[in-house]
């Protein structure tokens, strides 16, 4: 919510019979902290659920803590931001990335590139993986940008890096699990077999497991150089 420069979630009431489900979608990080430069660890867990409870209770909802432990999930996005060092840069990375032979792997059959080869977005109907430079994303209007929500503090940040003049270079990886089927799907092949309640999916382990499945899956044949952390 840029106006008011608090972040929202976004709550949907979906009627099934004489059932009613609250769907909530949101973003862990910009939740907690604002912004998604930041990345969130499991010990931030008890404070985003209390964080979250309070948010939604301004929009008219109350929820317990173990109804939000124990939501069920139906889909979400493993992510990692990367930190490039030795003069790499981001467009750089996208550039190398992108002479690779990208569809048909992993059930993803469609590549894209937008902002002048700045970003490439590998997709099907079921799922997606994006790359993008996270820092450079921050300038873009919400038409152009790869990450749509952009809030106030994530512009703040921008200012902020501005001012101490650093040239960080942040390469966005982003695995996008939006329809159940293919999240359950991807959850198995990690070893993954619980039912995808809140608390259980909320791991790092987990979500490491689930970058690294998609990065050796397409590009484990091809030696990438360059150096990260």
């Amino acid at each position: 919510d840029r106006k008011s420069g608090v972040y929202k979630p976004k709550l949907t009431l979906i009627k099934r019979g004489e059932m009613i489900i609250l769907k909530i979608e949101f973003s862990a990080p910009k939740l907690l902290f604002g912004n998604n430069l930041d990345e969130i660890e499991e010990n931030n867990f008890d404070e985003m659920i209390t964080k979250l409870q309070s948010v939604v209770k301004e929009m008219g909802v109350l929820l317990w803590t173990h109804e939000i432990e124990k939501a069920k999930v139906i889909g979400f996005h493993p992510s990692k931001n990367i930190i490039l060092t030795n003069g790499y840069t981001s467009s750089f990375v996208i550039r190398e990335l992108s002479k690779i032979n990208l569809s048909q792997k992993m059930d993803l059959t469609r590549v894209g590139f937008r902002n002048n080869g700045e970003e490439i977005q590998i997709y099907s109907n079921r799922h997606s993986v994006v790359f993008y430079d996270k820092i450079n994303d921050l300038t873009k209007p919400a038409k152009r940008a790869m990450d749509k929500d952009q809030t106030a503090q994530q512009g703040d940040l921008l200012e902020l890096i501005k001012t101490a003049k650093r040239k960080l270079e942040v390469l966005r990886f982003e695995i996008r699990l939006s329809h159940s089927d293919k999240m359950m799907e991807i959850l198995e092949k990690v070893g993954f077999t619980d039912t995808p309640l809140f608390k259980s999916i909320f791991k790092k382990e987990l979500c490491q497991k689930i970058v690294r499945l998609y990065w050796e899956n397409l590009f484990g044949s091809n030696l990438f150089l360059f150096n990260a952390h």
